[in-house]
């Protein structure tokens, strides 16, 4: 039998959850995404931030369209949504580090997508340099943490407990014991897409104004 998206390339690294021969092929991964969109809605109405409202709606959409299809195209659509959300909060620390301008921020941001997007598709390398952008984002962020007020240091030590826990709890569903492929209801790798949404809500209100 034909399975809806058989026509298109697979992901070679399928997540836990078995892939279903029907439109939506990872129910609870495709699910789950509602805490990007949640987070999209909630970043431009309470922080109007533009940037991080459209890449998070972005990275909704991809990772919706990835879950749903298990394809290549997909894969894409999602990763580089993640590099272009780690890439620009890197840029964001980088102006604050140097106490450059805006203008130096933005052409920071635009060379390194064009550094790190084309190696979206290259195995499991787009998620290495997600992973290293976000770890030296913390890293210039920690080193100003004395410039930081109250609100925005809790903000940020927030996600230094709740990203990685999130991150080790994902590796453990794609690879280890917390992997259960038949369920259709609500997977590990769904709990990494709602507590990434919050992450993402909170890295807004850190980098407000």
């Amino acid at each position: 039998m034909m399975c809806p998206w058989s026509q298109y390339e697979k992901d070679p690294f399928p997540f836990c959850e078995e892939q279903l021969c029907q439109w939506i092929s990872q129910p609870a991964n495709t699910w789950s995404n509602i805490g990007y969109f949640l987070a999209a809605w909630l970043i431009w109405k309470h922080h109007r931030n533009s940037a991080f409202a459209l890449i998070t709606l972005y990275l909704a959409i991809g990772s919706t369209l990835f879950h749903t299809s298990g394809t290549m195209w997909g894969k894409i659509l999602d990763v580089s949504a993640m590099l272009l959300l780690s890439g620009l909060c890197l840029s964001f620390s980088v102006v604050k580090t140097l106490k450059a301008p805006r203008w130096m921020g933005v052409l920071f941001f635009g060379g390194l997508s064009l550094l790190t997007l084309p190696w979206v598709g290259q195995g499991k390398l787009g998620g290495y340099i997600f992973v290293a952008e976000v770890v030296a984002t913390v890293a210039l962020e920690f080193r100003l943490r004395h410039t930081l007020g109250a609100e925005k240091w809790q903000n940020l030590k927030r996600v230094m407990v709740i990203f990685p826990t999130a991150l080790v709890l994902n590796m453990m569903d794609q690879h280890g014991p917390l992997c259960w492929p038949t369920n259709h209801i609500f997977t590990v790798h769904g709990l990494w897409h709602l507590m990434t949404a919050y992450c993402l809500y909170l890295i807004a209100k850190f980098y407000k104004n």
